[in-house]
């Protein structure tokens, strides 16, 4: 079986496939897939390269196709120092809103204390 992740083609043959998968808070990260026994040729296990298995999810590949790229194209080596991209600096304040209970939209204040990428 054969299922297709933006362009490429993935083995569903008890053979890893390793690219890159944005997670549920947008950061983009290098991920392994490997295919379920569920029965549904869309859902795949994946597995965040350097991530302990707890941050394991499963997703499905048609519904959440725009989360899934070639590996390399958005995600970073942990060993390369990534682009300076980002709009904020170290000690900076910011107002951060919570996401958890997503009922409610709280604010809090909060500091810049590291920024990786």
């Amino acid at each position: 079986r054969l299922s297709r992740i933006m362009g490429m083609a993935c083995s569903t043959a008890n053979r890893p496939n390793e690219v890159d998968v944005r997670d549920e808070y947008g950061k983009w990260l290098e991920a392994v897939l490997t295919y379920g026994e569920d029965g549904y040729a869309s859902r795949v296990r994946v597995h965040f390269v350097g991530w302990d298995v707890k941050w394991d999810t499963t997703m499905d590949t048609q519904l959440q196709g725009e989360c899934f790229a070639q590996r390399g194209r958005f995600s970073h080596p942990k060993h390369a120092k990534p682009p300076k991209t980002s709009r904020f600096s170290i000690k900076q304040r910011v107002l951060i809103q919570l996401r958890k209970p997503k009922l409610t939209k709280q604010w809090i204040e909060g500091t810049v204390s590291a920024i990786d990428g």
